[in-house]
């Protein structure tokens, strides 16, 4: 960081003397969490952290609907170990199951994400020229 310092003036005095500024401007570094946080760092994690426990809950959610399914799904599953499929079988067949959902939620979370990403800046823009005028 001093080496870095010590570079940053030499270059600004350097500017100075070939005219490319008109009055002595004061460089300075700023660490680039800080630029992109600006200042708000403890309230990005924050919010960080509320988002990963609403993911949580979210996910205990779905966890409690698909046993719930399973459980209404014993029948069937005592008429398959019946017909000679063994555990490993019936636990495949719920991994997958569950696998299948996972991956549609996770295509779906992105594709809405990165439809989001998109739309909120210009909804924001729209937002933000009806309030000014």
């Amino acid at each position: 960081m001093k080496q870095a310092l010590a570079q940053l003036r030499v270059i600004s005095e350097q500017l100075i003397e070939l005219g490319h500024t008109q009055r002595r401007r004061i460089l300075a570094m700023v660490p680039l969490h800080e630029q992109v946080t600006g200042g708000q760092r403890s309230v990005i994690l924050l919010l960080f952290g509320c988002t990963g426990f609403v993911v949580l809950i979210a996910c205990c959610n779905i966890t409690g609907l698909l046993l719930a399914k399973a459980s209404t799904r014993q029948p069937e599953f005592a008429i398959r170990g019946t017909l000679g499929a063994g555990r490993s079988r019936l636990v495949r067949q719920l991994l997958a199951e569950g696998f299948v959902l996972a991956m549609l939620g996770t295509g779906s979370g992105l594709l809405l994400a990165c439809w989001l990403v998109q739309t909120l800046p210009k909804l924001n823009s729209v937002l933000v020229n009806c309030c000014v005028k």
